[in-house]
């Protein structure tokens, strides 16, 4: 496990190890796709996992998009080198818990981001979008 002193240490933002992250991420009981520094869109990658039946919860990450959506209409830009970015897929019985659901995912990730870096930077962009 990586304590926080060590991640505090890091100076590079993309000097994650992928092969551990997979492990806890399965761990976890998630289905992640396997790791790619640069994809058209994590987003279509869950959704065509989605459609096709795929297991749930499921997690896409990628440091670069190049086609990244963002809100109905809109393109998503992300600085490569930059960014982590994620897409995860959960089956939920009650659909009408959707938007609240996303909202308390970004609150909790933005606040345990917060605690592990020891910073207040991090804020939400609404709707869950963490800069």
């Amino acid at each position: 496990m990586v304590s926080i002193q060590e991640i505090r240490s890091i100076t590079q933002p993309d000097l994650y190890d992928t092969v551990i992250l997979q492990q806890e991420v399965s761990r976890l009981g998630y289905y992640m796709y396997p790791f790619q520094p640069k994809t058209s869109s994590t987003m279509a990658l869950i959704e065509v996992h989605a459609r096709s039946g795929g297991l749930a919860p499921a997690v896409a990450i990628a440091d670069h998009q190049t086609e990244g959506r963002g809100r109905p209409g809109r393109t998503w830009y992300d600085k490569e080198g930059a960014s982590i970015l994620a897409s995860v897929f959960f089956k939920l019985d009650d659909q009408s818990a959707i938007g609240p659901f996303a909202n308390l995912i970004a609150l909790r990730t933005c606040q345990t981001l917060q605690q592990v870096t020891g910073t207040g930077e991090i804020k939400i962009k609404y709707p869950n979008d963490l800069v």
